[in-house]
């Protein structure tokens, strides 16, 4: 089995293996030749993305910048739009179905390592540390609105519903209006006291599941308290 081959599988992998680093090295050529377009430059832009991704709709757009991992694991639906400073780490597969809508700055990661340092770096200099993927997928007619992040393996607003996948999916004619993490993720208080989980939702309630205004304050304070720089501070659960 080769890297990209468990890469996909969802399974550890080597991102330094010579096949990966020649489809990121691609990835940054087109995006460097995407970044250099002129507005009125449609045709060529059309043309890189279909080259870029695995799948380009029609009549989708993308403003630049634009960052991806690789590129080859995108596909993007009809009619989309994906507003400036788009990140999609495509270790896996990242799924966007038609007439979906990005704002500004909303980062999708597929990738994750292992929440205790010991377990996440091994010491090799040819694979130094660990990761494994999963896939995101997107359905149509949703609106991610600006500086939403997207984790792996996360918890996101399904028909109204609050649910754990191990591919993450946003359903069909889903709203995410701009807040700005979705997910479930390990959080450390001020000081290095009183770790725990905590989980969050990009719609108007989050907070373990709670909708209370007081719960959603209590989230974001602990979020505000947490210190910079403190290992596994915030990270996707697996």
């Amino acid at each position: 089995m080769t890297e990209r081959e468990k890469l996909l599988g969802g399974l550890e992998y080597n991102s330094r293996d010579e096949e990966l680093i020649a489809l990121y090295h691609r990835a940054r050529a087109l995006t460097k030749s995407l970044g250099a377009l002129d507005s009125h430059q449609a045709d060529e832009k059309n043309r890189l993305l279909g080259e870029l991704f695995g799948a380009w709709g029609e009549a989708s757009w993308i403003e630049t910048p634009f960052w991806c991992d690789y590129g080859q694991h995108v596909r993007i639906g009809k009619n989309c739009f994906i507003n400036v400073n788009a990140v999609f780490l495509d270790c896996n597969t990242i799924t966007i179905g038609d007439n979906t809508l990005i704002g500004p700055n909303v980062q999708i990661y597929t990738p994750s390592h292992p929440l205790k340092a010991a377990e996440r770096f091994t010491g090799d200099p040819d694979f130094p540390f660990r990761t494994s993927a999963q896939p995101v997928s997107i359905g149509n007619n949703v609106w991610i609105g600006g500086n939403v992040v997207i984790l792996q393996t996360c918890a996101l607003p399904i028909s109204g519903c609050h649910r754990r996948h191990p591919g993450q999916r946003a359903g069909a004619g889903a709203a995410m209006p701009g807040y700005p993490l979705v997910g479930i993720g390990r959080y450390r208080r001020a000081g290095g006291k009183g770790a725990g989980w905590l989980s969050l939702r990009c719609g108007p309630s989050f907070a373990n599941g709670r909708s209370s205004a007081n719960a959603r304050r209590a989230a974001a304070k602990r979020l505000m308290t947490v210190p910079i720089g403190t290992a596994s501070t915030f990270a996707a659960s697996r």
